[in-house]
């Protein structure tokens, strides 16, 4: 049987050594201030996608499509096109 922890502790090693030089720098000064930072551009990416999408749904309701053209084509679920896009 193996341990999970020497692997997790392998794949936590092998991920600071793929640090770029500034990435590292922030993590050596505090490893918590470093999640945070990436979590924080992971959140304003995922916000940004959303709104691609919604913009997109916006113009193809311009264009009076389908909504479940609209869902297929952006993977937003009938009550988000519906109750997020002309907000």
């Amino acid at each position: 049987m193996f341990d999970e922890r020497i692997f997790d502790k392998a794949f936590h090693t092998a991920e600071i050594a793929a640090m770029s030089e500034s990435e590292s720098e922030i993590y050596q000064q505090n490893p918590d201030n470093y999640r945070t930072y990436f979590t924080t551009l992971e959140i304003a990416k995922l916000t940004g996608e959303v709104k691609r999408q919604l913009e997109i749904a916006r113009n193809l309701k311009s264009l009076n499509v389908n909504n479940d053209v609209i869902m297929k084509a952006t993977g937003l679920s009938l009550e988000e096109i519906d109750n997020r896009l002309f907000r």
